[in-house]
């Protein structure tokens, strides 16, 4: 029996407009989303990993890696569908089966580098109450695009510098 205090739930589903099957898509020579569950398996404070996914072969590729699937409705499957709505699911799934975890660790499948060791950190941040949620963030220096009447236009930068 697993310890279900702590659970990673990893929203991966099959469509994606702008880069498709990218759950899927390879990295040092397994997909992205058996990555995911590989380092989330390989924390001290994670209990179970579930992945919520509408996809078949992804549902293939994280239960090969060890983690729990939960199917995801189709309403929670498009490109309209948040990714939060996919941990609530998964979270409902849980307590229909009397599981009610005291921290949820969400996890994209697409930020391959996270280290078991930051994650342990920031579980450990929650569980003594240091912190109420704990997350991690890299800096970027990236011009943000958006679609405008005329075109497309900058969002945090001047498109004509």
């Amino acid at each position: 029996m697993t310890d279900d205090r702590v659970c990673a739930v990893i929203p991966a589903r099959g469509g994606s407009k702008g880069v498709p099957r990218k759950n899927l898509r390879m990295l040092g020579g397994e997909p992205l989303v058996a990555r995911a569950v590989r380092t989330l398996a390989g924390t001290s404070s994670i209990g179970s990993v579930l992945v919520s996914t509408d996809d078949a072969e992804i549902a293939a590729a994280a239960t090969r890696a060890g983690a729990r699937v939960v199917r995801r409705p189709a309403e929670l499957s498009g490109d309209e569908a948040s990714s939060e709505s996919a941990v609530e699911h998964a979270l409902g799934h849980l307590a229909s089966l009397g599981i009610v975890p005291e921290v949820t660790v969400f996890v994209q499948a697409t930020s391959p580098f996270i280290r078991p060791s930051d994650v342990d950190r920031a579980v450990a941040l929650v569980r003594s109450g240091e912190c109420d949620v704990a997350f991690s963030a890299v800096p970027a220096d990236v011009h943000l695009w958006r679609r405008g009447t005329d075109g497309p236009e900058g969002v945090n930068h001047d498109a004509a510098v």
